[in-house]
């Protein structure tokens, strides 16, 4: 409590390190309280619920929804729901198998990042989630020796040092069971991705040591091509993340010795194509450069057609605005950026409201109806509705909000996307979604009857234009027992949105016409080009 009276910004720097030293002692301490509630809430051992489900016409099966406390401790705490199982695991060991690093961080000798690290390192000794007497004996005797051989390392030194000897530790464990280490570590291998708040993403790949090292050699090697497609200011990884995207899809990288002769070889790392061999015939590429046409002996396949969702107006597509794009989940895309993509994609319509930005019809001609409402509701939910759950809503089953058996319709008011595990949650392990609106905002109830609101990500910012007009000013547009202007002016008003709406009509005809053009003369000019044989080749294609 003596920490509370004292105002940090009125040290001086010496009292101030030893202040930051109190508080990560205290802090310490509080991890080691929370350790313990979340052995409480989470229970010493995963709770499993199991329940068999009849159907018709086919024989029941039985479903398991384990961890079922993980969602209701995510949620009440808002994390994320991996994070929320992280941090039950590690409670649990430190709890029943690691008290020794416990009472260190109860003491306040090192830190909850130590004190995790040792807890991951845990999880990799043989034994551990078994259920066998003889197994869990020996993991706690392993449990028993990674204590002794990284504690002393954790009280005196940083994390990474503390990462080392544990590493160390295992290693020296583990002699007789590599194989079954190598195992579960592979089982763990994924690709993941995170969109970060400044527009960026983040793809994190967890793989065997080798393909890591040869894919980052990959990527550094093609960074250092003198034609890689980037700015002539750009970083050293910038060049090394466009390099990666232009690995994976392309145009596949084909490398030359010169750039002027066109008898250079053209090959990629590892190729087998002949010393001397060119490009072929009609290639329009120049000799040596990133996108040059694959030579005859190399052939390495046809791109990859990737599929992307994006979201972009009418009037952003058609150059009239500036508005940006949305990639769901990725947040806003400036639209020249997405003008650019759709120079080679197939297109779909989505219709938002401008007032709200919410998505209100999905307008791809189908006769399926339920193939038609699926994607609809994967278009709008984007994710997967649970609170706090981002799994991509491509990836997710369509659920009923209310049961068909409950008298609920197979519209979009009462569907909306989830993961198979909260689906099962829903459906077995006593959540309930209240409230399910058409635009895929709802309400869900724990089973311990806490709520927790969802609210669906808009495909689109709403007009700030229209959002800044008060109830009263929105009503004048077309509500006769308002308190907005007399009818005469009314139907002016109309008739200059009528009259606002042909010049736009006539604009976009007109950008149409224009961009038609423009792409005759470019075809022209690229004919002409080739067919001028020694004359100078058009420049590269970018990778997009």
């Amino acid at each position: 409590m003596a920490l509370l009276v004292i105002d940090p910004s009125s040290l001086e720097p010496d009292d101030a390190v030893s202040f930051l030293q109190a508080l990560e002692r205290h802090l310490a301490w509080l991890h080691s309280v929370q350790a313990w509630a979340l052995h409480a809430a989470a229970g010493p051992e995963p709770e499993a619920a199991k329940v068999r489900v009849t159907r018709e016409l086919a024989e029941p099966i039985d479903i398991t929804v384990e961890e079922i406390a993980r969602e209701e401790i995510a949620c009440a705490t808002r994390w994320s729901s991996t994070l929320a199982q992280h941090r039950i695991d590690t409670a649990r060991l430190l709890t029943t198998t690691l008290t020794d690093t416990l009472a260190a961080l109860a003491s306040g000798q090192l830190s909850h990042a130590h004190a995790t690290v040792i807890a991951d390192a845990a999880e990799s000794l043989p034994g551990y989630r078994s259920t066998d007497p003889v197994e869990r004996e020996r993991f706690q005797a392993g449990c028993e020796q990674l204590q002794q051989r990284v504690l002393q390392a954790a009280r005196v030194g940083s994390v990474a040092r503390t990462r080392r000897a544990a590493a160390q530790a295992l290693a020296h464990i583990c002699q007789r069971d590599q194989a079954e280490r190598r195992r579960r570590q592979r089982l763990a291998y994924e690709v993941s991705i995170t969109d970060d708040a400044d527009g960026a993403s983040t793809i994190t790949a967890r793989m065997a040591p080798h393909h890591a090292h040869a894919c980052m050699a990959a990527i550094r090697h093609l960074s250092r091509h003198p034609h890689l497609d980037v700015p002539c200011d750009a970083t050293a990884g910038e060049r090394r993340a466009h390099a990666m995207a232009t690995l994976i899809i392309g145009p596949h990288p084909v490398y030359g010795t010169s750039a002027t002769s066109p008898a250079d070889t053209a090959v990629r790392p590892g190729s087998t194509a002949r010393p001397g061999s060119t490009a072929r015939p009609g290639s329009t590429a120049r000799p040596g450069s990133l996108h040059q046409e694959r030579a005859a002996d190399d052939v390495i396949g046809p791109r990859p057609r990737v599929h992307l969702d994006v979201v972009i107006s009418l009037d952003a597509l058609l150059s009239l605005s500036d508005q940006p794009a949305q990639i769901p989940g990725a947040g806003p895309i400036p639209a020249e950026v997405i003008r650019g993509l759709l120079e080679d994609a197939t297109m779909r319509r989505l219709v938002t409201d401008p007032l709200t930005g919410h998505l209100l019809d999905y307008g791809r001609r189908s006769y399926q109806i339920p193939d038609r409402v699926r994607e609809f509701v994967i278009s709008r939910d984007q994710t997967c509705r649970f609170p706090g759950c981002n799994r991509r809503a491509s990836g997710c089953q369509i659920d009923h909000a209310i049961p068909w058996g409950e008298g609920g319709t197979t519209s979009p008011g009462n569907l909306g996307a989830l993961c198979t595990r909260h689906h099962q949650l829903k459906t077995h392990g006593g959540w309930q979604i209240l409230a399910p609106q058409p635009d895929g905002t709802c309400t869900w109830q724990s089973p311990q009857k806490r709520r927790y609101p969802h609210e669906t990500p808009l495909p689109l910012e709403p007009m700030r234009s229209l959002r800044s007009h008060p109830p009263a000013a929105c009503a004048d547009l077309g509500s006769p027992t308002g308190s907005g202007p007399p009818i005469r002016s009314r139907r002016a008003a109309d008739s200059r949105r009528a009259a606002d709406s042909r010049r736009a009509a006539d604009s976009r005809r007109a950008a149409d016409s224009r961009r038609a053009a423009d792409s005759r003369r470019n075809a022209d000019s690229r004919r002409a080009s080739i067919s001028g044989g020694e004359g100078e080749c058009p420049e590269d294609i970018p990778p997009f």
